[in-house]
């Protein structure tokens, strides 16, 4: 029996014979219950409605170690609950794939970043071609939806605000090796609602993407 079988089973032989309330036995199996219960050890997987979806979308250069900044402003605040990356060879290849492979969403480092002040990630340790460990760029494959881990953003402060993302090779080309992947097209889509109902009357559908 779980915990609260156990409980509800005490608390009726209890009520049926007072005498059961203060019997070290009964007492014993309640402590036990309640101290191999693992219910803090788990949490209720809920999805978050989000109606609205925006996306950032770029071009990731096989031959370049970056891209500029892509941002994209906010029609207003909004509580932003998830994230999904996602990659797509640019075609046609110039290469077969046995010569520069298709890069995963591991190859690649992205910084996020609110107002082009407020910086979302964060990393530290070892420093890589790309650049010193300690810096703004994370996996990008860690942005994605992780379940059954959620985002849980809220963006305010202003009416309007913007969301930055920059994206970098992890192991850039460099001058004696030109290129090691294939050239990429880089998406972020993000999931979110309105903090204030207003303007939902005017317009009910998006389908905006950053460039």
């Amino acid at each position: 029996m779980n915990l609260r079988e156990i409980l509800l089973s005490y608390v009726s032989r209890a009520r049926t014979s007072p005498v059961v309330a203060s019997d070290p036995g009964e007492l014993g199996t309640l402590e036990k219950a309640a101290l191999d219960n693992l219910d803090l050890g788990f949490a209720t997987l809920a999805a978050p409605i989000a109606p609205w979806t925006y996306e950032v979308r770029t071009l990731l250069s096989a031959l370049l170690p970056d891209t500029n900044r892509v941002s994209f402003k906010f029609p207003w605040m909004v509580n932003v609950v998830g994230m999904q990356a996602t990659l797509s060879i640019v075609q046609p290849r110039v290469v077969a794939p046995a010569t520069f492979p298709d890069p995963t969403l591991n190859d690649i480092d992205c910084m996020v970043d609110l107002n082009n002040e407020a910086f979302l990630t964060g990393n530290d340790g070892l420093t890589t071609p790309a650049g010193q460990g300690g810096n703004n760029f994370v996996t990008l494959a860690t942005l994605s939806i992780q379940t059954p881990r959620l985002l849980g953003l809220k963006i305010k402060g202003e009416s309007k605000p913007e969301v930055g993302f920059t994206f970098r090779w992890k192991q850039p080309p460099t001058i004696a090796i030109p290129q090691l992947y294939q050239s990429t097209i880089v998406s972020v889509a993000l999931f979110c609602y309105p903090q204030e109902r207003r303007g939902l009357g005017q317009q009910t559908s998006f389908g905006l993407v950053g460039t």
